[in-house]
């Protein structure tokens, strides 16, 4: 499997970017060069001052976040890091107008802590910038956890703590700089039960490994640089918190209320019109192709939606098994097809296919993009165990040109609301179906648009052997 690239846009500041690619190579001991994470750094020094920005109304950083974002997207990585704190008060509006995903630390720490304080209490301070914690990027999500309690520190701790900041902004950072982070240390009046600091800033990284009484440090821009590293590896996946199955949740709904049309709702047209002429080309490109391999084949349907493609396979089939995971979906497709007695629709999650039947075909249309990388290879491993040789297996799907394209909570004009899809090529596909499955035919049914370069829609047919 092909190691992902990351980019990171830099510069805020200079010297925490720089000590951020120090704990990216320094988080594990490899023996040769090509074993660690390819990353894409864009200094950009030039991006406004956060602080200034809400303190004083001055020039937003939004801007120039995005247009780095958008650099390096163009450059070719699958997701972005963002080493500054302060940043992800913008974050939220900066994934937006960013395709590939941005790691956001507030989520990845917060989690972090919930994962290591879930069964005892703990008392947090944040050392950031006044404005990390005027903005409440942490708090916000660490107030949910009943086991947590948020210390304030007070003004003159905070002002020597973005003192701290500003003296490693200026100079990078000094080993005298550990007596000062002591005094604040010793300033603070810790409470007897565990207490843990939280390095809200990324200059203060350098602090990480202080001993203090009673205290545990955690270094925000150490665990970003082991989150990097992971995914880099394929070990780290932006999905696994159910964006996708929120979006066609809301998606679902609002075809209940009449607010889209049937088929609009799941092709993800602008108009029921348009989705009509497109479903007609593409049943006709699609069907030509593949109606020799289905007829009066015993065939599993995975992500059957509401049936749009489900009523033109019963015309081939002998029989059909349609697996659908959403509720509302499965029951607009009960409705319409409740009188062809060889289909039966079953509401359960393609992750979830009955292996003791073996089928003759298994299609699976505009599904894998929805699904993350744990769904993914289950249904794969699905489609290995419930079929046989000679098993044909069709996908009509947006393919990547690269190994993996992930578009995240990425506003879309055309939807208007966020959407996230991860979109894989035939290569990947390949390689997780194995050697027993042969690609036979591949051809491409639309061509790329001009808002959507990085994805195309392709027929692709394989063989078990």
């Amino acid at each position: 499997m092909e190691n992902k690239i990351v980019g990171v846009i830099g510069g805020m500041g200079p010297h925490a970017s720089n000590r951020f690619m120090e704990l990216i190579y320094t988080y594990k001991k490899l023996k040769k060069d090509h074993l660690y994470p390819r990353i894409i750094l864009d200094s950009n020094t030039k991006i406004p001052s956060r602080t200034r920005s809400i303190i004083y109304n001055e020039k937003s950083p939004l801007n120039g976040m995005i247009e780095s974002a958008n650099k390096l997207h163009e450059f070719g990585v699958n997701a972005i890091a963002l080493p500054c704190n302060t940043a992800h008060i913008w974050i939220q509006s900066l994934q937006k107008k960013t395709k590939i995903p941005i790691f956001d630390i507030t989520d990845i720490v917060s989690k972090k802590i919930n994962e290591k304080y879930k069964l005892k209490k703990v008392n947090i301070y944040i050392f950031g910038t006044a404005l990390t914690t005027k903005k409440r990027i942490y708090i916000k999500k660490l107030s949910n956890f009943e086991n947590i309690k948020i210390i304030t520190i007070n003004n003159t701790n905070q002002k020597r703590i973005e003192k701290l900041i500003y003296l490693i902004k200026e100079n990078n950072f000094q080993n005298n700089y550990k007596k000062k982070f002591q005094l604040i240390l010793k300033n603070l009046k810790f409470k007897k039960e565990e207490n843990l600091i939280i390095l809200a800033c990324t200059e203060l990284s350098y602090f990480k490994s202080i001993k203090y009484k009673n205290i545990r440090i955690m270094d925000t821009n150490s665990i970003l640089a082991q989150t990097v590293f992971e995914y880099s590896e394929n070990k780290y996946d932006f999905f696994e918190n159910n964006q996708i199955q929120d979006f066609w949740i809301k998606r679902s709904k609002s075809l209940k209320k009449k607010k889209l049309g049937l088929l609009q709702s799941t092709m993800l047209t602008k108009n029921e019109k348009y989705a009509k002429n497109k479903d007609e080309i593409e049943k006709n490109n699609v069907i030509k192709k593949i109606k020799k391999y289905i007829k009066n084949k015993s065939l599993l349907e995975a992500g059957s939606g509401t049936g749009r493609w489900t009523i033109k396979f019963l015309e081939y089939t002998k029989n059909i098994d349609a697996y659908e995971k959403n509720y509302d979906l499965i029951e607009y497709a009960k409705k319409k097809l409740i009188k062809y007695k060889q289909l039966k629709l079953i509401n359960k999650s393609v992750t979830n296919i009955d292996n003791k039947k073996k089928y003759e075909v298994v299609i699976s249309i505009a599904l894998l993009h929805y699904l993350n990388d744990k769904e993914y290879s289950l249904f794969l491993k699905n489609v290995q165990n419930c079929t046989k040789k000679n098993s044909i297996i069709i996908f009509r799907e947006t393919l990547s040109f690269r190994y993996d394209f992930e578009l995240f909570k990425y506003y879309s004009e055309a939807l208007k609301m966020e959407y996230s899809a991860h979109y894989r090529s035939i290569e990947n596909i390949s390689e997780k179906l194995g050697k027993s499955f042969k690609l036979i035919e591949q051809q491409k049914i639309f061509n790329p648009e001009e808002k959507k370069p990085e994805t195309f829609q392709s027929l692709a047919i394989f063989k078990k052997i």
